[in-house]
């Protein structure tokens, strides 16, 4: 998440641009993330897929936090910001759910 935020920070907004000290940052960050990914031993096709949906996952996160940076939504305070996230991701996450072999628990 950091790197996609980085890279989408340095370009749309104006007072995050990526130093060389920051681009150091995150190049040894995407090497231990590299290195992770590279266990040749485990490698299977759940486990690749598990990989590229957690990536996405990452570029999702770092979506969110760019898009709460760029609106007027930055100027709310943060138990606002998470309230909204989480009344607009609840139902999208309900309604997607069954395509990914689960129903929510009723308790």
């Amino acid at each position: 998440m950091p790197l996609w935020l980085a890279i989408g920070a340095h370009f749309l907004l104006p007072n995050e641009r990526l130093t060389l000290q920051r681009s150091a940052g995150l190049l040894v960050a995407m090497a231990g993330v590299i290195w992770v990914l590279a266990d040749h031993e485990a490698a299977t096709d759940t486990r690749i897929w598990g990989d590229l949906l957690a990536l996405a996952g990452a570029f999702g996160w770092a979506s969110l936090a760019l898009c709460v940076r760029l609106t007027a939504l930055s100027n709310e305070k943060s138990e606002a910001q998470l309230c909204i996230q989480l009344l607009i991701s609840a139902p999208v996450l309900l309604m997607i759910a069954p395509f990914f072999g689960g129903q929510p628990a009723a308790t």
